[in-house]
Protein backbone atom coordinates (compact mmCIF):
# COMPACT_ATOMS: atom_id res chain seq x y z
CA UNK A 1 0.00 0.00 0.00
CA UNK A 2 1.27 3.38 -0.82
CA UNK A 3 -0.03 6.88 -0.82
CA UNK A 4 -0.90 9.14 -4.67
CA UNK A 5 2.94 9.92 -5.46
CA UNK A 6 1.39 12.25 -7.99
CA UNK A 7 2.88 15.85 -8.26
CA UNK A 8 -0.59 17.07 -7.77
CA UNK A 9 -1.17 15.25 -4.31
CA UNK A 10 2.61 16.60 -3.40
CA UNK A 11 2.12 19.86 -4.07
CA UNK A 12 -1.37 20.12 -2.61
CA UNK A 13 -0.69 18.95 0.48
CA UNK A 14 2.45 21.49 0.37
CA UNK A 15 -0.03 24.55 -0.07
CA UNK A 16 1.76 25.15 -3.49
CA UNK A 17 -0.19 24.37 -6.25
CA UNK A 18 0.15 27.11 -9.10
CA UNK A 19 -2.24 27.33 -12.27
CA UNK A 20 0.16 25.74 -14.53
CA UNK A 21 0.60 22.27 -13.30
CA UNK A 22 0.99 18.51 -14.48
CA UNK A 23 -1.48 16.71 -12.79
CA UNK A 24 -0.34 12.96 -13.95
CA UNK A 25 3.11 13.96 -13.35
CA UNK A 26 4.70 11.58 -10.65
CA UNK A 27 7.21 12.32 -8.21
CA UNK A 28 8.28 8.91 -7.33
CA UNK A 29 7.54 5.56 -8.81
CA UNK A 30 9.65 2.27 -9.27
CA UNK A 31 11.92 2.45 -12.40
CA UNK A 32 12.59 6.50 -12.51
CA UNK A 33 15.72 6.12 -10.36
CA UNK A 34 18.23 3.18 -9.17
CA UNK A 35 17.45 3.29 -5.64
CA UNK A 36 13.52 3.64 -4.88
CA UNK A 37 12.69 4.09 -1.48
CA UNK A 38 9.57 2.50 -0.49
CA UNK A 39 6.66 3.54 1.38
CA UNK A 40 5.80 1.50 4.73
CA UNK A 41 2.94 1.33 6.51
CA UNK A 42 1.54 -1.31 9.67
CA UNK A 43 -1.49 -1.92 10.87
CA UNK A 44 -3.47 -5.01 12.56
CA UNK A 45 -6.19 -6.59 10.69
CA UNK A 46 -9.06 -8.53 12.24
CA UNK A 47 -10.59 -11.59 10.22
CA UNK A 48 -13.03 -9.38 8.83
CA UNK A 49 -11.05 -6.86 6.99
CA UNK A 50 -11.29 -6.56 3.17
CA UNK A 51 -8.68 -4.56 1.69
CA UNK A 52 -8.82 -2.92 -2.04
CA UNK A 53 -5.26 -1.89 -3.51
CA UNK A 54 -6.30 -0.56 -6.83
CA UNK A 55 -4.40 2.31 -9.65
CA UNK A 56 -5.49 5.27 -9.97
CA UNK A 57 -6.76 4.55 -13.21
CA UNK A 58 -9.21 1.98 -11.47
CA UNK A 59 -9.91 5.12 -9.33
CA UNK A 60 -10.66 7.50 -11.33
CA UNK A 61 -14.26 7.16 -12.48
CA UNK A 62 -15.65 5.39 -9.33
CA UNK A 63 -16.13 7.65 -5.85
CA UNK A 64 -16.47 5.99 -2.46
CA UNK A 65 -19.87 5.60 -2.45
CA UNK A 66 -19.86 2.92 -5.52
CA UNK A 67 -16.56 1.36 -4.33
CA UNK A 68 -18.74 0.51 -1.26
CA UNK A 69 -21.64 -0.61 -3.70
CA UNK A 70 -19.73 -2.82 -5.55
CA UNK A 71 -17.57 -3.99 -2.63
CA UNK A 72 -20.31 -3.64 0.57
CA UNK A 73 -19.69 -2.64 3.89
CA UNK A 74 -20.31 -5.90 5.56
CA UNK A 75 -17.46 -7.28 5.06
CA UNK A 76 -18.94 -10.89 3.37
CA UNK A 77 -18.18 -12.63 0.36
CA UNK A 78 -19.69 -15.88 -0.01
CA UNK A 79 -16.16 -17.15 -2.15
CA UNK A 80 -13.57 -16.26 -4.70
CA UNK A 81 -15.69 -16.18 -7.72
CA UNK A 82 -17.67 -13.62 -5.56
CA UNK A 83 -14.90 -11.47 -5.11
CA UNK A 84 -13.53 -11.61 -8.81
CA UNK A 85 -17.12 -10.91 -10.00
CA UNK A 86 -17.34 -7.87 -8.08
CA UNK A 87 -14.03 -6.34 -9.18
CA UNK A 88 -14.36 -7.65 -12.80
CA UNK A 89 -17.85 -5.79 -12.21
CA UNK A 90 -16.34 -2.72 -11.30
CA UNK A 91 -13.36 -2.67 -13.81
CA UNK A 92 -16.01 -3.20 -16.52
CA UNK A 93 -18.07 0.00 -15.40
CA UNK A 94 -14.46 1.99 -15.45
CA UNK A 95 -13.98 0.99 -18.59
CA UNK A 96 -17.90 1.93 -19.87
CA UNK A 97 -16.82 5.17 -18.48
CA UNK A 98 -14.14 5.85 -20.74
CA UNK A 99 -10.89 5.57 -18.58
CA UNK A 100 -7.62 5.59 -20.66
CA UNK A 101 -5.42 5.14 -17.73
CA UNK A 102 -3.81 1.42 -16.06
CA UNK A 103 -6.89 0.13 -14.42
CA UNK A 104 -5.56 -2.22 -11.83
CA UNK A 105 -7.17 -3.74 -8.82
CA UNK A 106 -6.62 -6.15 -6.45
CA UNK A 107 -9.32 -7.43 -3.59
CA UNK A 108 -7.80 -9.00 -0.47
CA UNK A 109 -10.15 -10.68 2.25
CA UNK A 110 -8.43 -11.98 5.50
Amino acid sequence: MTIDHSAVNFFSEEDMIKKNYSPNALIKCVGICKNVSPDFFTGKFDKSTNILICSDGFRHKLDNEEICVFFGTDNSFSDEQDMRKRITDAIETVKSRGERDNISAALISF
